[in-house]
């Protein structure tokens, strides 16, 4: 019983450690998704009850385990730090305004080479600005094809970096 008391310290005092120094941008998304959880629960639950209605109860349920399978994964990336950042300068726009799911932006990196990013049309950048774009670590499937990172599961948001202008 001590051994199993010890490793769950060790293991929580090691979840801990990593929560601290995960990025603002994935707690966000983690505290988003439980509390988004914790509502569909809720009034899932209420509802169903108050008005004797089972599929519906059990429709709330089964929303409340997806949303917690999905902060389960978000989770996992933060603890195992499988995420990796591109930071750069917003270089060029291409396509925002034309039909379609991606809009294409360059990024012009520290080191003075450039990297194309696709990204939802939901996601908003603007010329000039400097982001990090965090993904998973996962390999992008037909990313080399394209010549360019697509957002499609990886993409885990985007900050903008204001610096200080002392």
């Amino acid at each position: 019983m001590k051994g199993l008391r010890r490793k769950f310290e060790e293991n929580f005092a090691k979840w801990v450690q990593e929560w601290s120094g995960s990025p603002v941008l994935l707690k966000n998304k983690v505290r988003g998704m439980s509390g988004l959880a914790l509502i569909i629960f809720l009034i899932g639950s209420y509802s169903g009850i108050r008005y004797q209605a089972g599929d519906f109860f059990i429709l709330s349920m089964c929303l409340s385990l997806a949303m917690l399978y999905k902060l389960y994964g978000t989770l996992r990336i933060i603890v195992r730090r499988g995420y990796y950042v591109v930071e750069g300068t917003v270089f060029h726009i291409q396509s925002r305004f034309k039909a379609g799911r991606f809009y294409r932006v360059t990024l012009l990196l520290d080191n003075g080479t450039t990297e194309v990013l696709m990204l939802d049309k939901n996601q908003h950048v603007e010329t000039g600005k400097r982001y990090q774009f965090y993904f998973r670590s996962t390999p992008m499937l037909g990313s080399r094809e394209f010549g360019a990172f697509l957002d499609t599961g990886n993409f885990l948001g985007a900050v903008e970096i204001i610096e200080d202008k002392c």
